[in-house]
């Protein structure tokens, strides 16, 4: 698949689809609200790949929101 991403958008005080460095692993994914201050849920399309998981904002690392995707056929 094919992603832009705006890098301008590196805050996650909102919900959306975002490119994610997490330990290293660059990754596609939804993050939502948590209950706990200070952290988000990471969410992924597909639970059956990766379960959805909490995670502290100071250990995520954004590189921007996506703002269009395609599938490269």
């Amino acid at each position: 698949d094919l992603v832009m991403i705006d890098r301008t958008k590196t805050s996650l005080t909102f919900d959306g689809l975002f490119v994610l460095d997490i330990d290293g692993a660059i990754l596609v994914k939804r993050i939502g609200r948590s209950p706990r201050p200070g952290y988000v849920m990471v969410i992924s399309d597909n639970d059956r790949e990766q379960p959805s998981f909490e995670r502290a904002i100071r250990h995520i690392r954004v590189l921007g929101k996506v703002i269009w995707a395609g599938v490269k056929q």
